[in-house]
């Protein structure tokens, strides 16, 4: 497991929740090479190698959630990584903890802060975080796509957005699809979507993501702004906090006694 940055609410609500939205596309064919079209990735997110020297990453940001008729609910989601596989994941509400995430390494906990219990993760549950790990590996600035998904065809594509290199990812022949689109002239993230097949319920869970603006934090581009259209609902995220090599407790990453 790669490093996590600051998609954690966002990709997660992506994976809980129905609904996604695909915009006219014109496919054309390309010379471009994967591994040449990653390294410009990661140059245009990470110019100076800060990211990939990284040894821990602490990002916040507030994830609000639009609702037709009430009021938006308004979090804040705190992602902490240490090298190589530690990941910590909580919701805030009213600066109270909520729900929660813990990695360490291969061994999962998921958190309801509100009841004071650690919830067993059952298979079902474990697809869902591993479906997590497989966005925010995605999103990470040093990631490699081609070390995630061993099927991934690159094409060019012309929307009403402009033109994109287009990235069709599977983990198998047969698994479902993610696409990735990376700006033509930036090299850069916009968008990803996809459908997932989870669990034995073979529930499918559709999202689509939008990367709004771009800033740099610490030498490192991320998206500052994302917005996603699940299930009829709209969530928006904005980066307030982001730190590198920052010294992070080791209970950080084991779940927490009630």
């Amino acid at each position: 497991m790669k490093k996590f940055w600051f998609a954690g609410a966002a990709l997660l609500a992506a994976v809980l929740f129905n609904g996604c939205a695909t915009a006219t596309e014109e496919l054309f064919e390309t010379d471009l090479p994967l591994a040449e079209l990653e390294q410009r990735m990661r140059q245009a997110m990470d110019p100076d190698g800060r990211y990939a020297k990284a040894k821990t990453t602490i990002s916040r940001q507030v994830v609000t959630t639009e609702y037709w008729l009430d009021e938006p609910k308004v979090e804040m989601v705190e992602v902490k990584f240490e090298q190589p596989s530690n990941f910590r994941w909580v919701t805030f509400e009213d600066n109270a903890p909520r729900f929660g995430i813990i990695t360490n390494g291969d061994k999962d906990w998921m958190i309801d802060y509100s009841s004071r219990r650690v919830l067993t993760v059952d298979p079902e549950k474990r697809d869902l975080i591993e479906r997590l790990r497989t966005l925010t590996r995605i999103a990470d600035p040093g990631s490699r796509l081609s070390e995630i998904f061993p099927d991934i065809k690159v094409q060019l594509c012309r929307t009403g957005d402009g033109e994109f290199y287009k990235l069709t990812c599977r983990k198998s022949p047969e698994s479902d699809s993610f696409n990735l689109y990376v700006g033509r002239d930036d090299y850069l993230i916009r968008r990803f979507n996809g459908t997932f097949t989870v669990g034995s319920s073979r529930r499918k869970l559709d999202y689509d993501a939008r990367m709004i603006r771009y800033g740099m934090y610490e030498g490192v581009r991320i998206p500052s702004e994302t917005e996603i259209i699940s299930n009829g609902e709209r969530q928006k995220s904005k980066i307030i906090f982001y730190q590198l090599d920052a010294k992070i407790d080791p209970s950080e990453f084991r779940p927490p006694v009630f």
